[in-house]
């Protein structure tokens, strides 16, 4: 299809009822209760009547309920008796239900199409403007005096929706407001203004078939007055009458004189932008290609081939060809007047590509964590300029001048066009800063592995080993040792662990080490005759639901007389610890306790219990499946409509539960908006987690309204 044939926007070719077929359809008796006395009960009562439309289950028609788009196509479908079918290729149409039959009939028919996204939206509002594209597009109406739509509102009509109100509106299908003068372009249409308007439509597609082409009248010529023939009897002559001759017409000069031309947009032009042209003489202004012939005959195949666009004019009255409809060509305009007179072509009309420009990137990442690449997000802010309902996507990809930890770096948005209209545009320019910032990476670590082991001397000893490193790029050179300490020159039994790494290797710059742990405490005790004990003691932990603490108890061996377990013997000192209660906080009470096990644990008792006052439980983060986001109606705030994921990595029994808020970055009606959703946690036990991180999605969308 070419572009002139593109009467009406893509994202608005088709428009339908809010509710369900079932509901709209609904009752098979309608009462009549509420249509009694409106303005639209003829109408309406006659479609009630033909089974066009039916009403409620309660027997109500509810005129000025709106209308979806999936319910106007159906409308559509039955008062123009469409019933073929073509393939459908949306992809939020599910096949085989009420909606995509009326959807295959709609596209077989030709006045539809989807959203450049590749979905159809059957469950979004019809608008005035839009109700009026449609009709266009079933009756291809003519607006032949090129008479504009005198509706005090008429600016607020969408440039892509004007010539079809203005059609809509001269022949009597589509009305204003308040007297006829307001049009309300963006109002959602009622049912009942939609069973009026394809009621209308319907009449004026029966007359224009009706109608039978107009033949020249065959002129009516005067018959002479007969000369009466003398009597054979002389008589007196009789004084005759001078027979009348018709007078043959005076033949009206023929207008051998061509039209001209002055105020002709030349040059170049970017595409959607206006030509201007005035012709001396009433008739017609052509805006062709340049290689088209002079004659009238190759311009009328021009236009009727879409490929130029023709333009009925006054006198010496300035006409706008708008060139949204074409493609990009080089093009000369022709003026023809009443008698064919076809003028000189103008000079040439060179359309080129429209320049988009886009806002400052919405969310382009000054700094970031090094990865080992140069890429970085960037989410494109709205483009601007692109003409009427064009199907062009924007992409954009942002990278540092390197992958390397530094700051004061290059990042450059490069921006790129996709598409159905993409051809028609030249991309935004890129965009680039120098103040972008690549840090270290910072490392985390497995949990460690804490052993405590007799030594030679009789005394415990603190051994560890590390975890494995979490966050290195993969292929690059780093390592990482470990080493627990406590302070030793204190005489205090319970004593705070730390563990320390260090990383290496070729590529340790480009990171930072895990922090120090300091979940643990040794418990240190002295015998006489075993020396040092120590105990270790897990103090720190993230939220579990349960009280336990992690206890490794040192070895107690010894000489059989004192305080140790005799060589030899099977037995063995175990803890466990217990915190006063399992919720987040500091400072917290764990009770450590222990037993003896073991063949010959009987011949021992078991260590007195202690009690630490340094226990700590943090809160446990959680996370979130994918939020859902729904379009809305301009309303003018930035409140967007979500519905929150599902939590992972919550406690079974646990009472918590996510609740999320939605903003748009921009009131303003748009697709590809900027949202961004932050969740809170409500519950007996949210105390106990950290809410999701919030995020931002560039999928919300704001559809015009009223």
């Amino acid at each position: 299809m070419n572009r002139l044939q593109k009467f009406v926007p893509t994202v608005l070719t088709a428009v339908l009822f809010l509710t369900s077929p079932q509901v709209t359809l609904g009752a098979t008796t309608t009462l009549k209760t509420d249509i009694r006395g409106t303005w639209a009960e003829s109408q309406v009562s006659d479609w009630l009547d033909k089974g066009y439309v039916t009403g409620y289950e309660d027997g109500t028609f509810k005129p000025d309920n709106t209308i979806s788009r999936a319910e106007f196509i159906t409308l559509v479908n039955r008062s123009y008796g469409f019933t073929e079918l073509a393939a459908v290729p949306f992809r939020d149409v599910a096949p085989a239900t009420w909606i995509s039959t009326e959807v295959a009939k709609a596209l077989k028919a030709g006045y539809i199409k989807g959203y450049s996204d590749g979905t159809f939206g059957a469950n979004k509002l019809i608008s005035r403007q839009e109700a009026a594209v449609i009709v266009n597009r079933l009756l291809s109406l003519e607006n032949k005096t090129q008479q504009e739509s005198s509706f005090t509102d008429a600016k607020s009509i969408s440039l892509w929706a004007k010539e079809a109100v203005d059609a809509a509106a001269v022949n009597g299908i589509i009305q204003g407001y308040s007297n006829a003068s307001d049009f309300k372009p963006h109002q959602p249409l009622t049912r009942a203004e939609a069973v009026v308007v394809l009621y209308r439509s319907v009449t004026v597609r029966d007359v224009l078939a009706s109608t039978p082409t107009p033949t020249p009248d065959t002129p009516t010529l005067p018959t002479p007055t007969p000369t009466p023939k003398p009597a054979t009897t002389p008589i007196p002559t009789p004084s005759l009458p001078t027979p009348t001759i018709p007078t043959t017409p005076t033949t009206p000069p023929v207008d051998r004189t061509a039209p001209t031309l002055s105020g002709v947009t030349t040059g170049s032009i970017a595409f959607g932008d206006n030509v201007s042209a005035i012709s001396n003489e009433k008739g017609n202004l052509y805006l062709v290609p340049s290689t088209t012939g002079s004659t009238l005959s190759d311009l009328n195949r021009v236009i009727s081939e879409s490929l130029g666009i023709k333009l009925s004019v006054e006198a010496g009255v300035p006409a706008i060809f708008h060139t949204a409809a074409l493609s990009l060509d080089h093009y000369v305009v022709y003026a023809a007047d009443a008698s064919n007179n076809i003028s000189l072509a103008s000079g040439e009309i060179i359309l080129t590509k429209k320049q988009l420009i886009v806002a400052e990137p919405a969310a382009l990442a000054p700094i970031k964590v090094y990865d080992g690449t140069p890429s970085t997000s960037v989410t494109a802010g709205p483009l601007l300029n692109v003409v009427g309902d064009d199907s062009v996507i924007l992409q954009a990809v942002a990278s540092y001048n390197d992958s390397t930890v530094g700051a004061g770096k290059t990042i450059t948005v490069v921006y790129t066009l996709s598409g159905a209209d993409a051809d028609h545009y030249l991309a935004p320019v890129n965009h680039s800063i120098n103040t972008g910032v690549i840090d270290r990476a910072q490392l985390t670590i497995g949990e460690p592995a804490l052993s405590v082991e007799e030594s030679l001397a009789g005394d415990s000893e603190l051994h560890i080993l590390s975890g494995t490193l979490i966050g290195v790029v993969a292929g690059e050179n780093v390592s990482v040792s470990v080493e627990a300490t406590y302070d030793t020159g204190t005489s205090a039994k319970a004593r705070p662990v730390t563990v320390h790494y260090t990383i290496a290797g070729a590529d340790a710059a480009n990171y930072v080490a895990p922090e120090n742990n300091t979940d643990y405490v040794a418990y240190v005790q002295h015998h006489t005759d075993t020396g040092q004990i120590i105990d270790l003691i897990t103090t720190s932990k993230v939220y579990d639901g349960t009280r336990s603490s992690a206890v490794l108890a040192g070895s107690r061996l010894g000489s059989c007389a004192g305080a140790g377990i005799c060589p030899g013997e099977d037995a063995k000192v175990e803890g466990s610890g217990t915190y006063d209660n399992e919720n987040v906080g500091k400072n917290k009470t764990i009770d450590v306790s222990y037993t003896v096990a073991g063949a010959d644990a009987n011949n021992y008792s078991a260590p007195e219990a202690i009690a630490l006052t340094t226990g700590e439980i943090t809160a446990r983060q959680l996370t979130i499946t994918a939020p859902v986001l729904t379009s809305k109606v301009y309303d003018g705030n930035t409140t967007a409509i979500v519905t929150a994921g599902t939590l992972n990595n919550t406690i079974s029994g646990d009472d918590v539960f996510v609740h999320a808020v939605a903003t748009y970055s921009t009131p303003q009606a748009g697709s590809r908006k900027q949202v961004t959703i932050v969740y809170t946690l409500t519950g007996n036990d949210a105390i106990n987690y950290i809410a999701p991180v919030s995020v931002t999605l560039n999928t919300g969308e704001i559809t015009p309204g009223i």
